[in-house]
């Protein structure tokens, strides 16, 4: 594709990259329980879609986060040996900024790595941009954590924001856990799970790096 063109058609991209995501309303609506199961499965079908997107750079002894983290290196490699370089690091930091005043913990890296990915979506291997499914959570009004260890397994974690018990609080979804089976406040982590059924389990969570500080953001937009 010739230079002219292909900036024209990565511009075009990056702007609708932008207004979809000034258009997410974050952790809106707050779902009751019930309204909540009945929207799992479409989740796990979103992170399945992620997965598949991540599998190349996937290792077999490697975890998901590397493969996800690789991923969007190799995207910045194709990027400089194009020549777009420049344009991937712009459209990363221009929408990673309007992720920053969103104050959603995480949103600006996601968005911005999102709208990289489509300034090279037309080149080879790069054609699904993995972000696309996490913008989807996101729109959906949750919150797509990580990868996380889960009682000894890798599983991708996702926070509802659910009405429980007569107040807010967050529902903690391990991928493919079938229903909201754990809840946590709405300024902690999954490190301090509440059962929602008597006969659940114990269940340990711990992330690949320390999220708990940024809990309040999350808290301060549900509270708005």
């Amino acid at each position: 594709m010739e230079k002219s063109i292909l900036l024209t058609e990565i511009r075009r991209r990056v702007n609708q990259a932008e207004k979809r995501i000034t258009n997410i309303k974050y952790l809106q609506p707050v779902r009751t329980l019930e309204d909540t199961n009945q929207i799992v499965s479409k989740v796990d079908e979103i992170i399945d879609s992620f997965m598949k997107a991540i599998e190349p750079w996937k290792d077999l002894e490697s975890p998901w986060k590397s493969a996800q983290e690789d991923a969007r290196g190799y995207s910045y490699i194709a990027a400089d040996k194009t020549g777009i370089s420049k344009e991937w690091e712009e459209a990363f930091e221009r929408l990673r900024k309007i992720g920053l005043d969103n104050e959603v913990i995480q949103s600006w890296n996601t968005v911005g790595y999102y709208a990289a990915w489509e300034v090279v979506r037309n080149l080879p291997n790069l054609e699904v941009n993995p972000g696309e499914f996490l913008l989807q959570l996101y729109e959906l009004g949750l919150y797509p954590h990580s990868f996380a260890d889960v009682n000894g397994q890798e599983k991708y974690i996702v926070d509802f924001p659910i009405k429980h018990s007569r107040k807010t609080v967050f529902g903690c979804y391990a991928h493919r856990d079938g229903r909201i089976l754990w809840t946590h406040e709405l300024t902690e982590n999954c490190s301090n799970l509440k059962s929602i059924l008597p006969s659940n389990r114990s269940r340990t969570v711990n992330y690949f790096f320390n999220n708990a500080g940024f809990m309040a953001y999350k808290a301060a937009i549900l509270s708005k």
